[in-house]
């Protein structure tokens, strides 16, 4: 059973995460550098446990959980190496070039790969200084409320990566909010087709990988 947040949850997670921006922004790259290698450790470490759950929730073979985290891990330490590049301004023909966070990440990921694709969208939010309400899919709730967990201990302010629980509907509600600035979603084609008339009206930058063609065999 997994609650679905109506607009009073989506209004208070993205009020925290926008609150929460306000300090995110302003710590040093070197304290962010520093919570990112922890956050790639803890991923390692907690490789079996995570795979185990994962056979639980979503019946994802051992070795496909294992490598998922592997590869989760592998993607804090990519952004790790990139990010230091962003927050370097650098002098173009046209003048100055400098990059700012765009503040508040409404980021809504899919059951299938519970922890790598969520983690490769957080881990660059939070590089950059942005804060992230994260809707997650149904299925995967429970993963989630663990990768919020490990996030937590790994240094990430509590209110700077806030969970949603819910349905299509949640993230309906989260993608119009007034507190949200991007929204990027792996997800269902239908899903994107909906997500993307939201933000076109509300002007918002939108990213979107969706549905896929992965075969199975029984």
């Amino acid at each position: 059973h997994v609650p679905v947040s109506g607009a009073a949850e989506v209004s208070n997670a993205t009020a925290s995460a926008r609150a929460a921006s306000t300090t995110w922004r302003r710590t040093s790259w070197e304290r962010r550098r520093l919570v990112l290698e922890k956050i790639g450790a803890l991923l390692v470490d907690t490789a079996p446990s995570f795979a185990r759950e994962m056979a639980i929730d979503i019946g994802k073979p051992l070795r496909h959980g294992h490598e998922e985290m592997q590869r989760a891990a592998k993607n804090v330490h990519d952004v790790s190496l990139r990010a230091r590049a962003w927050m370097v301004p650098r002098r173009e023909v046209g003048g100055m070039v400098r990059s700012a966070p765009l503040g508040t990440i409404a980021i809504i990921s899919a059951w299938n790969n519970p922890v790598a694709v969520p983690i490769g969208k957080i881990a660059p939010a939070l590089a950059a200084g942005n804060t992230v309400v994260w809707k997650p899919a149904p299925a995967a709730t429970r993963l989630a409320e663990k990768v919020l967990a490990l996030l937590h201990s790994a240094g990430v302010p509590e209110d700077a990566v806030c969970l949603l629980p819910g349905d299509e509907s949640t993230a309906g509600r989260l993608a119009s909010d007034e507190n949200i600035d991007a929204v990027t979603l792996t997800g269902a084609q239908r899903s994107g087709h909906a997500l993307q008339e939201i933000c076109a009206h509300r002007a918002v930058p939108f990213q979107a990988e969706l549905s896929g063609n992965n075969a199975a065999i029984v």
